[in-house]
């Protein structure tokens, strides 16, 4: 059974368990709801969730490439603009986004010393 999470346009995009249990709000959600139903995430574009989502899916697996994982963190750069354009910068998710992205790009640049 898939995890479905709505995004800003209304398109439900599915995640494994896995890929829920890894991104901490949706671990939450699916501890008090058991999953039922869907995950409202408004602010997000489903292409980004479908990032988020490939993004939990790999970490920690070893698998795929350092490719992948800039351009992931190039998407969720874009993700923290946005953010902050729209909600400001004081907002509570702009500046989770804004700590997110420092530690997706200090681990970033991490696996490219280590595989260098």
């Amino acid at each position: 059974k898939k995890v479905r999470v709505r995004s800003r346009e209304g398109e439900e995009v599915p995640w494994s368990h896995k890929a829920a249990r890894r991104a901490q709000t949706l671990n939450n959600w699916l501890e008090d709801t058991g999953g039922d139903g869907y995950f409202l995430a408004p602010t997000f574009p489903s292409t980004a969730l479908r990032t988020l989502a490939a993004i939990c899916d790999e970490q920690g697996d070893g698998v795929g490439g350092g490719e992948a994982r800039g351009s992931a963190v190039a998407t969720l750069e874009e993700i923290e603009q946005t953010a902050r354009r729209v909600l400001g910068g004081a907002h509570p998710l702009a500046r989770s986004l804004e700590g997110s992205m420092r530690l997706s790009r200090e681990a970033h640049r991490a696996r490219e010393a280590s595989n260098a």
